[in-house]
Order: C-alpha cells, then structure tokens, then sequence
C-alpha cells in the first residue's frame, strides 16, 4: 500500500472515529445549546425525548439521500469516498441539531453554527471533497454564494423584511461550501418547498419561521445532485 493510500485509509479511520463520537455527544451538546436558547421569547420546550426524535428524523432525511446519490455515481470502496461521505455526514449531523433547536426555540447559538461552518470550510478547503462533491475552488464559490444569498432570499420565506437569520447564514456558507453552488441552489429549492409545506407545523402564531430544518433536508438532496454533478 502506497503512502497516498495509507494517509487515505487513516484519514478514513480518523474521521469515522469522530463521526462516532459526534453521534454519540450528539444529544449531550444539543441539549447545551438548547439551553443557551431556553429563556427566548417564544421558545416552546418539547422536552429532551422529543427533541432527540425529531433529530433522528431530520438526521434520516439528510443522510439518506446523501448516500444514495454519493454511492451510486461513485466508487463504494474507495477511501476517498468514504472520507467525504463522513465529512458530510458529520455537516448533516450539525445541521439537524440545529434545525432541531432551530424549531423550538427560533434562534440557533453560534456555539452550534460556527463549528459547521469551520468544519465545511475544512473539509471542503483540504480537497477532502474533490471528485466527490466540489473541488476547494467550487467550495470557496459555494460558500460566497451562501453566505450572500442569505440576505437575498424572498420575505416570503418567513423572516419579515429579513428572509434568514444570521444563523441560516452561516448554515447557508456551511451547505456552499460543501456542495458548490449547483448543490446550494438544490439545497435551497428543497429548502424553500420543505419550509413553505411545514408551515403550519414550524409557524406559531405571527413569530418567526424556523428556516433550519428545511435547510437540513436540503442538504441532504443537494448533496445527491452535487454527486451526480461531479462524475
């Protein structure tokens, strides 16, 4: 085995191993961030039990289509495609955790917004995601092209005159960033029909749109057609 496949099996190895521990701490630092958010105006607490089904559910809804589309137009057992399969994992992971905070609360903590950012711009930035997802040059486009679409996106996305939040911000840069433009403007289309078929179910009363959880089950698609794009 070469040092290229060596370095390609240990990175494997590595991420996995995180992988397991984010899904593992994944309810631990959920809830801590659910608590910097507890005390907002209009927060509603389902309680931890239905915050963590939720998760799972949104988790399912980004992981498996992101699988399917990355495994089906690419080599299965190639090192570097399990590497960007568990990088993006990993986003999906923190993306539902704050889509799930996102719906309770209506307000996501940078201490859960930052680290899926910086993480996406790791990932995407080594080449850990060429000839998966985007090569480092496409990512610094996508993320440019998420972090000024958030102030461009319609009112009528829920927001008042503001379409996102400065959190739906930086997940915007996150999504850019890790499946270029092309999957960023899937991951939004998604997004948009998701939020708008939710409504009444994210929406209480006239307060804000959780926007988060669309963006989760977004991801999910557009990463499949940032896949197929890149054969």
């Amino acid at each position: 085995m070469n040092f290229d496949m060596s370095f390609a099996w240990a990175a494997a190895i590595a991420v996995s191993l995180l992988l397991l521990w984010s899904l593992l701490e994944g309810d631990a630092w959920r809830e801590r961030a659910w608590a910097i958010c507890a005390g907002a105006s209009g927060a509603r607490d389902r309680g931890p039990a239905t915050r963590r089904a939720l998760h799972r559910i949104l988790f399912a809804g980004a992981s498996i289509p992101l699988l399917l589309g990355l495994f089906a137009t690419h080599n299965i057992v190639a090192p570097r495609t399990w590497i960007a399969a568990l990088l993006a994992l990993l986003v999906a992971h923190g993306l539902t955790i704050a889509a799930t905070i996102d719906e309770g609360a209506t307000e996501i903590p940078d201490a859960v917004t930052i680290p899926i950012l910086t993480l996406a711009l790791l990932a995407s930035g080594s080449g850990a995601l060429d000839g998966a997802f985007v090569t480092p040059r496409a990512a610094m486009f996508g993320a440019g092209a998420g972090l000024a679409l958030g102030g461009l996106l319609p009112a009528s996305l829920g927001r008042g005159l503001q379409a996102v939040g400065g959190a739906d911000v930086l997940l915007l840069g996150a999504i850019g960033a890790m499946i270029g433009v092309a999957g960023l403007a899937v991951a939004v289309m998604i997004a948009g029909i998701a939020t708008a078929l939710l409504r009444p179910l994210l929406q209480r009363g006239g307060g804000a749109l959780p926007y988060a959880p669309g963006l989760a089950l977004g991801f999910g698609l557009g990463a499949a057609a940032a896949s197929w794009l890149s054969v």
